[in-house]
């Protein structure tokens, strides 16, 4: 797995936990890729971002925070530290783009602050 994949998962994990994927979503998911991957291909993220959510469509409920586990632990050997720390504010314009902010993207969160040593929500936008 390449950078670019682990975060698009990570990405569209987040996304999902809500079970939709907004226009807003996306967007924000596409800037971050551009900040963290400028050199990156804007078609081949895309086949990633299709594939990402295939993927994690597939896993059920109860198996979904595994697989999470596996991305966050993916991310860190792939991802040095400062582009990790950059994951942070980009996560949390994730999960506000949209307007509305579920339980189910605040406990995906967690686990992913947890498992990165990163901080997406600061005590201000609680």
């Amino acid at each position: 797995m390449t950078p670019v994949e682990a975060v698009t998962y990570l990405f569209v994990f987040v996304m999902l936990s809500d079970n939709q994927s907004s226009y807003e979503e996306k967007e924000s998911w596409r800037l971050s890729i551009s900040k963290l991957f400028p050199d990156n291909l804007e078609s081949r993220t895309e086949i990633f971002f299709n594939e990402s959510n295939l993927v994690i469509n597939k896993y059920k409920k109860d198996k979904r925070e595994i697989f999470l586990d596996n991305i966050c632990r993916t991310i860190n050997s792939l991802l040095n530290k400062e582009k990790i720390e950059k994951l942070g504010p980009m996560l949390n314009h994730l999960i506000e783009s949209d307007g509305i902010i579920m339980s189910s993207e605040i406990n995906a969160t967690v686990i992913i602050e947890k498992k990165l040593n990163i901080i997406i929500r600061s005590n201000k936008n609680s």
